[in-house]
């Protein structure tokens, strides 16, 4: 049995990894990271200027992640991205397709990827089709729960 070390930290996706980083180099800070509740939630404090072009860099990282917002008088910044997808066989076909959001079902103009589900078995009993599931870009109007 393994002991955990003690810098060890929670186990995060590659895209939060990339987020975390992405608000390192912009705010020179060290983010806080916690995972928990079907959702990864990542922190970092603001430095006390930025310049015009790291604030746009900031605004786009920001909205690279499903949920986000800042604290004024924190002086930070923070996203959240979901751990949960939402389950195949609730979607429609237009959803399953990238046509439309998996969260709130509005046709996409704009889009990002949440990440690949398996569909269930057809009756023939063939392995599972992947379908890559879209949502809404920058943010999804539905907050996911």
């Amino acid at each position: 049995m393994h002991e955990p070390r003690a810098d060890s930290r929670p186990s995060v996706s590659p895209r939060a990894e990339s987020i975390a980083a992405q608000l390192a180099a912009l705010t020179g800070s060290t983010p806080r990271v916690s995972v928990g509740a079907g959702r990864t939630r990542i922190e970092a404090d603001l430095p006390p200027v930025l310049s015009d072009a790291s604030r746009h860099m900031l605004y786009a990282t920001l909205a690279s992640a499903d949920d986000y917002g800042h604290e004024p008088v924190g002086g930070y910044v923070w996203v959240e991205l979901h751990t949960r997808l939402p389950d195949p066989g609730t979607l429609t076909s237009d959803q399953l397709q990238g046509l439309a959001c998996a969260w709130c079902g509005a046709r996409l103009y704009t889009c990002r990827s949440i990440g690949t589900v398996q569909l269930r078995r057809g009756l023939n009993g063939e392995l599972a089709e992947a379908a890559d599931l879209m949502v809404c870009s920058p943010a999804c109007a539905l907050r996911h729960r």
